[in-house]
C-alpha cells in the first residue's frame, strides 16, 4: 500500500471491540461514534474520537469543570496527533502530543485494511481481559 491512498480527511463509522471468533462485543463509543483522521501528504496525522453525545460541563469554563466532569470527558475522547509511516499492511503513528499522556513519544501500531472508501483500523497489540483476547477495530469513511 502506498502513503498517497490514506491521504486525506475521514470521518469515523464504527469503534467496535470484537473476541477472537470476530464477533463484536462491544461499542465504546456506541453505535454513531463521532471521529475524524487526518492524513496529510507530508506525513502528518491527527486522530479525534467520540460519542455522538457527550455529557456538558456545569461551566462553559474548562477551568472550572469539576473532577467528575474531567474524569468524565477523559473517559469519553481519544485525541492525538503526530506523524505517519506505511510499513506493508501496517500504518504506524508516531504520537507526538496526546489526550493521553503516556502514549506522547511512543508508536501507535495499526492494521490497515482498505475497501474503496471504507478505511479499518486494527489495534495492535491486542488486549487480554479476563482472559479472552479482544481487539479493537475502528472503520472510517473517506471525506
Amino acid at each position: 500500500m502506498q502513503e498517497r491512498t490514506l491521504v486525506g480527511a475521514w470521518s469515523l463509522v464504527s469503534y467496535t471491540i470484537r473476541n477472537q471468533e470476530g464477533v463484536q462485543v462491544s461499542e465504546p463509543f456506541g453505535s454513531s461514534p463521532r471521529g475524524m483522521l487526518i492524513y496529510t501528504e507530508n506525513g502528518f496525522m491527527s486522530a479525534h474520537t467520540m460519542p455522538a453525545s457527550r455529557s456538558l460541563c456545569r461551566s462553559n469554563n474548562e477551568l472550572e469543570a469539576s473532577s467528575e466532569e474531567k474524569a468524565l470527558a477523559f473517559d469519553t475522547y481519544y485525541g492525538y496527533c503526530g506523524t505517519y509511516e506505511l510499513q506493508k499492511d501496517r500504518v504506524i503513528h508516531h504520537v507526538m502530543t496526546s489526550f493521553f499522556p503516556n502514549w506522547v513519544n511512543t508508536d501507535l501500531v495499526r492494521v490497515v485494511k482498505l475497501d474503496g472508501d471504507l478505511l479499518t483500523l486494527t489495534i495492535v497489540p491486542s488486549e487480554m481481559v479476563n482472559g479472552e483476547l479482544l481487539t479493537e477495530q475502528l472503520t472510517w469513511r473517506r471525506l
